[in-house]
């Protein structure tokens, strides 16, 4: 699931009214009076395109263009290995840290889940379901032709005297640098904000989106980092952010993962990453084929990768721990355990403020109808239709009797 965004190359032919580039220069004075709270919230809003001229950008459509300097840059370890970002393709690499099957199952559960997310682009409409890194290639050890043409880009202190599995797959791009420099001055102590925003270390960012939780300090944190960051309820409420699209999203997507995939969705998370624009450059007419001097470049190949302009989308990620769940009773209470126990980026029933209330609500309306569409479209009999209010109203007595008992043990 690809959620490229067309882009209107400068090279195409198009006309603009005065109207509209009026309208354009309004927009553009506006945002200059803009606060950093403000422009956040605008940038991390829904699709938003963000142009930026970072070093990344540019190191990325170098090596797009010249194969001889693509390496495989170092990201962070995950839980099936370590990941390694392949520098002028929108790619990383996921390679194993021993010989088990958790890199298998994670190419096999993560070619399920986009599959079939994918064919449901239009089934909710104008909703959609979040973004989902498209899994490429499984890589084995016996591969002679790809290690010796891919070995040595690995970092000289990252080679391994034993060849491992690896997994090729989507990118989900950093958040471009005005967001991540707004993210700092926003949410960074007074202290130390340039020496975040240049530190090599916060380049790698993608924004937990936590919508079952709130910050409890209002305190700046005293170790700030970008990498992972997490963004709290209370957080995405003060920027201005439409908390109500994505979590409409999240819903969609949990929808998905019981009702059509038939995953109890343990352990999945939702990040807000970037991805690139895709030039598109009109057609050329006749006319402007005629006017042009001889053997002017028409290749027809006229797609490619917009590093500097990049658009905002919520991600679903990290399927490897997922765990196959039956249409029945015993699957919706192995659904209700996963959906408890994640990590809080569900909105959570029986909330302490009534805003929190209402905005679980919203994702359990929203839950609800994506569930009746999944099983209509997939004709699943009656009875399994009574299955995903059975989960929400399991979910609510589960969360409840947590709450209850906790305030018992505060007794104590």
């Amino acid at each position: 699931m690809s959620p490229r965004l067309p882009d209107v190359s400068e090279d195409s032919v198009f006309s603009v009214t005065l109207s509209e580039a009026a309208a354009r220069a309004d927009r553009f004075i506006s945002r200059l009076d803009e606060d950093p709270v403000t422009r956040l919230g605008r940038q991390l809003s829904h699709k938003s395109v963000i142009s930026t001229a970072s070093s990344f950008a540019r190191e990325q459509e170098e090596a797009a263009y010249r194969s001889e300097i693509r390496t495989f840059l170092f990201l962070d370890h995950g839980f099936c290995g370590d990941i390694f970002a392949y520098t002028g393709r929108n790619q990383v690499l996921k390679r194993a840290i021993n010989h088990d099957d958790n890199l298998w199952n994670d190419y096999l559960m993560g070619s399920d889940v986009h599959a079939k997310f994918s064919v449901a682009e239009n089934l909710f409409a104008p909703h959609e379901p979040p973004c989902i890194p498209k899994p490429e290639a499984c890589i084995s050890p016996e591969n002679e032709r790809w290690w010796a043409q891919n070995g040595l880009k690995f970092p000289d202190d990252r080679q391994t005297e034993q060849r491992m599995p690896i997994m090729i797959l989507e990118r989900i791009l950093p958040l471009s640098k005005p967001i991540r420099d707004n993210l700092i001055e926003v949410f960074h102590g007074p202290r130390g904000k340039d020496e975040a925003k240049a530190a090599p270390g916060n380049r790698n960012c993608v924004a937990r989106l936590y919508l079952g939780k709130r910050r409890q300090s209002e305190r700046p944190p005293s170790w700030f980092r970008l990498k992972n960051f997490s963004l709290h309820l209370n957080q995405a409420e003060m920027i201005g952010l439409d908390i109500k699209t994505y979590a409409t999203e999240m819903a969609i997507a949990l929808a998905l993962c019981h009702w059509r995939v038939h995953v109890d969705a343990n352990d999945v998370e939702f990040v807000l990453g970037s991805c690139p624009t895709t030039q598109n450059f009109a057609p050329l007419t006749n006319e402007q084929i005629k006017a042009l001097a001889p053997y002017t470049d028409t290749d027809p190949d006229t797609r490619y990768d917009n590093y500097r302009k990049r658009s905002t989308h919520l991600w679903t990620i990290d399927y490897d721990k997922c765990r196959t769940m039956t249409l029945n009773e015993s699957g919706v209470s192995q659904a209700i355990h996963a959906a408890e126990e994640n990590d809080p980026y569900f909105p959570k029933p029986h909330a302490e403020l009534e805003s929190d209330q209402k905005l679980w609500e919203h994702f359990k309306s929203n839950y609800l109808s994506a569930s009746s569409r999944v099983m209509i479209a997939d004709a699943v009999n009656e009875e399994a239709r009574a299955l995903p209010i059975k989960f929400i109203e399991g979910w609510e007595v589960y969360r409840k009797g947590k709450i209850e008992r906790r305030s018992v043990d505060d007794d104590f």
